[in-house]
């Protein structure tokens, strides 16, 4: 479709294209591509989470894979951790220490926080989720055995990010990345992981990969989890460098020690 300038090349003149079946910008002289929101976020010099807004906003895409069909002037500009958010001091705190974790240091490096018996997510821990260091949504554990589901995450529509749009621990990846399934996990591994919030990938997770430069992936999902791995390699093999499957024998990267996830993580990286 036409010839445009494209600012990610440092070439000069018009030599970049856009394809509208695939929602996708390329450029014909150095070959870098970006998905919209990236173009935005370039153009604009704005964050991430104001680059998806500004695409919602503006785009006559099918913006339903950038996010829920929320007007942008009913979607909030804040998100707020529910009103009983409490410290890690409590059974919250008891179940990660359960886990071989440090709740001091969970709610220092991720903002982790815990409620009680009461609300709509009682006896449950809050789980921030943050791009480019802004609070877009969050999601919850149960830290009992019972009856309602082991996740529960914000409504999408009150979320500036939708989670399956969001990469958990994103902030901290550089040029290669481990993706495991959930925030457990990523609190084993620690920086350079992420955790898609289940086995399934979302086009906007994979684009979130993509469009932070990442070269080189590891793809670490829970053991019985072959199908959805493989799916996710051959969907970012034509993007990314490098990716290679790292298939765990019977233990999740969350069932780890600390120590046997840090030497994993440095055995690959």
């Amino acid at each position: 479709m036409g010839r445009l300038p494209m600012p990610f090349c440092e070439g000069h003149g018009e030599h970049g294209g856009a394809s509208l079946d695939h929602k996708t910008f390329s450029c014909w002289q150095c070959g870098e591509g970006a998905s919209p929101p990236k173009l935005v976020k370039q153009i604009l010099g704005c964050s991430w989470a104001e680059a998806y807004r500004t695409v919602e906003q503006y785009s006559q895409l099918d913006t339903d894979r950038l996010f829920t069909q929320v007007p942008i002037s009913e979607r909030k500009s804040l998100v707020e951790l529910p009103p009983l958010s409490a410290p890690l001091v409590g059974p919250g705190g008891g179940y990660i220490k359960s886990r071989g974790l440090d709740p001091g240091v969970l709610e220092a490096e991720y903002g982790v926080k815990e409620i009680g018996v009461l609300g709509d997510y009682r006896l449950r821990l809050i789980i921030p989720v943050y791009v480019d260091n802004t609070l877009v949504t969050f999601t919850t554990r149960r830290y009992v055995e019972n009856s309602e589901p082991k996740y529960k995450a914000q409504p999408p529509e009150k979320a500036i990010i939708p989670i399956k749009h969001c990469l958990y621990n994103i902030d901290t990846v550089k040029d290669q990345a481990i993706i495991v399934e959930g925030p457990v996990d990523v609190w084993k591994l620690g920086i350079g992981s992420v955790a898609l919030f289940g086995t399934s990938s979302t086009v906007e997770q994979q684009e979130m990969l993509v469009n932070r430069g990442v070269k080189r992936v590891f793809i670490m999902l829970d053991p019985g989890t072959e199908k959805p791995a493989e799916k996710l390699y051959f969907s970012l093999i034509s993007l990314i460098r490098e990716i290679k499957i790292v298939r765990l024998e019977g233990l999740d990267p969350g069932g780890m020690t600390q120590e046997e996830a840090i030497n994993l993580k440095l055995q690959l990286l």
